[in-house]
């Protein structure tokens, strides 16, 4: 089972809390985790090199290759930010059918629904953070179904296409019918 987190390593994307959280999932066999991603790469590291060696890697910034290569490859993405707007790495692991854990910032409820194509815990939690983390870890039928949600809600309503839908909706409502403007 692979966790993946993928943003700046630090406080502003919860990385402390997810160090919390896998410490208390130690007990657990099926796991490993890769956090990737620019910021406090040296620490993140440290820790987890002394807390979960051979369990957990800090490759750093990745390429576009590498993210590719690494959300085909896991079946959790894992962004327990403070504060987002509408983060790439959820919507990127949505496309692959991932199972995503992310609190309920910025954008990510307008995506994310609770129970239905993902899970949300609260902010700086790292306890409920753990508990999500180990429900999908044991649970390969809840992840799963998760999975497959996230990847239709991608397909409905994140694609460039979808978008491009929905905005020409706007348009031709907002646009005056040809009558209206002949009128005027």
């Amino acid at each position: 089972m692979k966790i993946l987190f993928l943003g700046r390593l630090g406080p502003e994307k919860g990385t402390p809390e997810l160090l919390e959280a896998l410490s208390d999932l130690t007990a657990l066999s099926e796991w490993e985790c890769v956090l990737a991603g620019d910021g406090a790469v040296k620490e993140t590291k440290a820790f987890t090199d002394e807390r979960f060696p051979g369990r957990a890697s800090v490759p750093g910034w990745v390429d576009a290759a590498e993210v590719e290569r690494l959300l085909g490859t896991s079946d959790i993405l894992v962004l327990p930010s403070h504060v987002e707007n509408l983060p790439m790495s959820v919507v990127e692991a949505f496309a692959y059918g991932l199972a995503v854990v992310a609190t309920p910032v910025g954008s990510i409820p307008d995506i994310l629904e609770h129970e239905e194509n993902g899970l949300l815990v609260p902010v700086r939690d790292p306890r409920a953070l753990a508990a999500a983390l180990e429900r999908l870890i044991v649970d390969r039928s809840l992840r799963e179904r998760l999975g497959r949600n996230a990847k239709v809600t991608y397909q409905r309503s994140l694609t460039i296409e979808s978008y491009a839908d929905r905005l020409l909706g706007v348009w031709k409502h907002a646009a005056p019918t040809s009558g209206a403007a002949e009128a005027s």
